[in-house]
């Protein structure tokens, strides 16, 4: 007992509990502490059993650690925890031995709750940070990994293990610029927290985008000890927004094609006006002339600029791929000889356009137009794939197409046909690339340098033709496109200008009302007309026009008149005509061959169309077919054109 005097007052001014207890398992002393912190204690309650239950109602175990300390005769220390009220203590058992034997057993009793609840804090966090859904990476100072979560190594596939003590360089794919790692690391080292974007590699080699949060971790003293990384993998996101950037980058296109579109149309129009008056009357100053006069050659050559500046015009609809198409018999050799000069200026200086043209060359039937947008889409692709410059080689050739080239060609057909090789020394495209490039959309082009290699709008375009392509290329040795158009069995129809008046194409004073509301076409439409025998009335608008055909008792044979009319559509008006006088013939012409024309609905009425630029002798021959075509019904939804 000497030594439980000497110490009764320093036990009873420490912050901690303090319980004596004997090897009868009585409780013999208990502290202030003891008696602060439990205050409906009984200290009358000597059986340890009964104070332990009172005190800490469901823990029966602290009188058997007690037990074991008294009978092991050693001294040893046995701790234990335990809530009470909500609050956390920590339980020591010493032995306190006396003449050498355990004389007592004395119980210390430590309030704990604070760090109870840290360490319970703790163990939240950490469980948060291995479910979490995002990527953790926790670093020293140096960047060295001191810590990641099961969701970092489920994306990039590394375990733990292979990660501890190394730096997240390890996951770098070089295609993150290296300005951002160094803004990363100013960031973060000067405190402040830092968030970007990465392209990694996974431990199998795949890339991925993420986006990533750096923030330093500060001890008590403010030091920084640590950085931890959150990590989000956006790699589908970056996707789906590279796929969006993709489609609204085609969707510009096409609003700036449709822009480009509809200005052509306009310039078309004007352009066509134009070049109808040229031609015509410089058809008709031939006629006057003698052939063998210098007059004569000099208005040759007038009139062959005008049919190729008629075909720039033509080509310049090209872009807005709005043309009504429009078949005719025609020789391969001169449409390219004819679009030669506009693809060496679209190609550029740096690239030798070659053509090898086959003499004799089948007919086929095509339209024209199209042919050319076919070309210049190939041409296009083999400039882009010679970017230092080259050599482009556009080859006609007569082929015929025998049963054993079909055997491992199902798609072709026996016959004659035309061969048009476009053949470059760029780069050439490997097998899996050549599986694609007729897919729409599909591109091997960088971004902001096209939207696609054109190859589908090819590929449909030659199966409107009865054609097919083949494709031959290897990587670093140039391509090869050979598309094949089946031969016409119909001859060409030559034109001279000494044939521009044919007896067969005069009228007999058919009376013709004329709707045209640019001076100078009308002019020579009506100027043509009257000299071959027909009774001209002219109309500048659709005003007079209605004017002229009431005044006239709608008396006439048919009705020449423009599409698009400064006051009312040329074909509402002929509708309106129509509806006066049953039988009554139509012939519409127009400068436009885009929507503005609305050639939809000339196809489905049946009403003849003339294409502007034209000829006197396609407008002659378009104006006697026309009256004289009584076999046609107005009814009829077969599209008439011109050349039928």
């Amino acid at each position: 007992m000497r030594i439980l005097e000497t110490s009764i007052s320093m036990l009873n001014n420490i912050n901690v509990g303090v319980t004596l207890i004997c090897p009868k398992l009585e409780i013999v002393w208990v502290n202030k502490v003891i008696k602060e912190w439990f205050p409906w204690f009984d200290f009358r309650m000597k059986s340890l059993c009964s104070c332990y239950s009172y005190m800490f109602p469901g823990d029966a175990c602290h009188h058997k650690l007690i037990e074991g300390v008294f009978k092991t005769g050693k001294i040893r220390q046995t701790k234990t925890e335990m809530f009470v009220n909500d609050q956390a203590y920590k339980v020591t058992f010493t032995p306190l031995k006396e003449g050498g034997k355990i004389a007592y057993v004395v119980e210390t009793v430590e309030e704990i709750t604070c760090e109870k609840k840290a360490e319970d804090r703790l163990k939240q966090l950490v469980n948060a940070l291995e479910r979490s859904p995002s990527a953790v990476v926790i670093t020293d100072i140096n960047g060295s990994i001191e810590y990641v979560n099961p969701k970092f190594s489920a994306i990039t596939g590394y375990s733990p293990v292979e990660v501890l003590g190394k730096t997240p360089r390890i996951l770098k794919s070089g295609k993150t610029p290296p300005e951002v790692y160094n803004q990363l690391w100013a960031a973060i080292r000067a405190g402040n927290e830092w968030q970007g974007e990465f392209c990694n590699k996974k431990k199998n080699g795949d890339y991925y985008w993420e986006l990533t949060s750096i923030s330093p971790v500060r001890n008590s003293l403010g030091v920084i000890t640590n950085f931890i990384a959150v990590k989000e993998d956006i790699t589908k996101l970056k996707r789906t927004m590279d796929e969006k950037n993709e489609i609204q980058a085609k969707y510009m296109q096409a609003q700036k094609m449709e822009a480009i579109g509809l200005l052509a149309g306009g310039v078309a129009h004007d352009f066509n006006n134009m070049l109808t008056t040229i031609l015509g009357f410089t058809s008709m100053a031939m006629m006057n002339v003698g052939s063998e006069s210098d007059a004569y050659k000099n208005m040759i050559m007038v009139n062959r600029s005008a049919v190729r500046a008629a075909g720039i015009a033509r080509q310049l609809l090209l872009f807005s791929r709005k043309q009504p198409e429009e078949f005719a018999c025609i020789n391969l050799n001169n449409t390219i000889d004819n679009l030669n000069r506009m693809l060496g200026r679209l190609i550029g200086e740096d690239i030798d356009i070659e053509a090898k043209f086959e003499p004799g060359l089948y007919l086929i039937m095509a339209d024209e137009g199209n042919l050319e947008q076919v070309l210049t889409n190939l041409a296009v692709n083999a400039r882009d794939a010679m970017p230092g410059g080259g050599k482009i080689l556009i080859k006609t050739e007569n082929i015929y197409v025998d049963a054993e080239y079909c055997k491992s060609r199902p798609y072709a057909k026996r016959g004659k046909h035309v061969c048009l090789s476009v053949i470059d020394a760029g780069s050439g495209m490997d097998k899996e690339t050549i599986n694609h490039i007729f897919e729409p959309f599909f591109s091997t082009k960088e971004a902001c340098k096209g939207t696609g290699l054109g190859l589908s709008v090819v590929y449909g375009v030659i199966k409107r033709h009865n054609g097919w392509i083949e494709v031959n290329s290897e990587l670093g040795r140039g391509s090869r496109f050979e598309i094949y158009l089946p031969a016409s069995d119909s001859a060409a129809l030559e034109k001279t200008a000494g044939a521009m008046f044919p007896e067969a194409n005069h009228g007999h004073n058919e009376r013709v009302l004329l709707v045209e509301d640019d001076d100078d076409t009308r002019g020579l439409v009506k100027k043509a007309l009257k000299e071959c025998g027909y009774d001209v009335f002219e109309a500048a608008n659709a005003k007079d026009a209605e004017s002229i055909f009431k005044r006239e008792n709608r008396d006439f044979q048919l009705v020449f008149s423009d599409v698009v009319l400064p006051d009312k559509s040329g074909l509402r008006l002929v509708e309106d005509m129509i509806g006066q006088k049953s039988g009554l013939k139509i012939l519409l012409t127009s400068g436009y061959n885009d929507d503005k024309s609305q050639w939809p609905a000339i196809q489905k009425k049946g009403f003849r169309f003339l294409q502007k630029p034209f000829s006197l002798f396609d407008l002659l021959q378009a104006v006697n077919k026309a009256i004289n075509d009584n076999a046609r019904k107005l009814s009829s939804n077969k599209p008439v054109s011109s050349s039928n």
